[in-house]
């Protein structure tokens, strides 16, 4: 998509840069808009990537002698490809031979396969360790579908929307190319992960936790053994109001790694959760209790990310200022102090009324409620 260039549609009227434009040598040319309901046309989709198919130099690499992408290439050569020519650097994510076989391509008419070439390629030029480096990277390709490039550490393998990459880096004069195993098609996009300090960073208040989880041997681990997880975390300005507190933490890595543990449970909990309960308790990563709370009373003031009734979210009394920060791997809520050991009290049990029985029996069923029960009642699951 190249910006700033003067391009028609296929009635001849010019559009702005917010069209994707095709061109070489600055030459204006036709495309029809999808934002009208029209199908880019073959030169518009192609030219910026195929070049003259088995003429280019990024197409005499992938036609290395094995055959293995004949299937590919043929398919450019059937539905014109070779006939467009342009120099754009692209990307191109092309399924090798069996992969095209287990798609059962045959059925489709030159424009269908069209659609379905151009859905593998995008703009600009992705090697590898660009996306090993990124974790994972959302690319609009071409046909106006966007593919989910990400690398796996575990499998150090790079996939693309359900295909994975099985020889990459093939480069050539106009672009670079990487064979996949399976022909994309439309519908199996999933956006990438987003971390909930990843969230957190960017609402640019936690700097002081984030730095602290990061460089405190441990407390990363237990989080990513954990997850999905839910972190209370204080603001920057929490951890500043405890003045000579927080120094003395902060040089004592046992005790520091404990007050972090301290702001994590195991397990994803949003607002919605909470308000249906009215008052959960929770046990840390560090091993100590905290009591996440929802009044709804309106006579409390109104505070940041607080429901429109007036209520408020509180975690051992300390205020919820900035709620459900949801990613991936759970949930963050912003805080305005910092959670320290001793300041937990139970949530209130219910009175028992005068014909339920035996007094004592009741309350100590109440009591007797597991936190188990609870978080089953209200943790809200995440898949990483």
């Amino acid at each position: 998509f190249k910006k700033g260039i003067t391009v028609q549609d296929t009635t001849g009227t010019e559009k702005d840069s917010a069209y994707h434009s095709c061109w070489k040598n600055e030459k204006v040319a036709p495309i029809r808009s999808r934002s009208a309901g029209g199908r880019l046309t073959f030169s518009a989709i192609l030219a910026s990537t195929l070049g003259s198919a088995l003429g280019q130099t990024l197409f005499e690499a992938i036609a290395d002698g094995t055959g293995k992408y004949s299937t590919l290439l043929g398919a450019v050569i059937a539905t014109g490809a070779d006939d467009a020519i342009n120099g754009t650097e692209v990307t191109i994510f092309g399924p090798n031979n069996a992969a095209f076989e287990a798609a059962n391509v045959s059925a489709l008419n030159n424009t269908q396969l069209f659609d379905i070439l151009a859905g593998h390629v995008v703009n600009g030029t992705y090697n590898s360790s660009a996306v090993m480096e990124a974790g994972c990277v959302e690319l609009e390709t071409l046909a106006g579908t966007m593919l989910s490039v990400s690398y796996d550490n575990a499998t150090s393998s790079v996939h693309v929307n359900n295909a994975t990459v099985v020889e990459a880096n093939i480069t050539g004069e106009g672009g670079i190319f990487h064979g996949i195993d399976t022909v994309i098609l439309p519908g199996t996009f999933t956006p990438c992960p987003v971390f909930i300090f990843d969230l957190a960073a960017e609402a640019g208040d936690y700097d002081t936790l984030l730095t602290g989880i990061i460089e405190t041997e441990g407390a990363m681990a237990a989080i990513e053994s954990n997850k999905p997880v839910t972190v209370f975390g204080p603001t920057d300005a929490a951890f500043t109001s405890l003045g000579n507190v927080f120094t003395d933490l902060a040089a004592n890595e046992t005790e520091l790694l404990n007050v972090l543990a301290g702001h994590v449970v195991s397990g994803a909990y949003n607002s919605s959760a909470v308000m249906a309960e009215g008052c959960v308790e929770l046990e840390t990563l560090a091993g100590n209790m905290i009591k996440v709370e929802y009044d709804d009373s309106n006579n409390v003031t109104m505070r940041q990310g607080m429901d429109g009734d007036g209520g408020m979210f509180t975690v051992n009394g300390i205020n919820v200022i900035e709620p459900d920060m949801v990613g991936s791997d759970g949930v963050f809520h912003g805080i305005d102090y910092v959670i320290l050991p001793g300041s937990f009290t139970p949530c209130p049990t219910a009175a028992p009324t005068e014909d339920s029985g035996d007094s004592t029996d009741s309350a100590a069923s109440v009591v007797g409620t597991s936190i188990a029960m609870i978080v089953a009642a209200v943790a809200v699951a995440f898949v990483l």
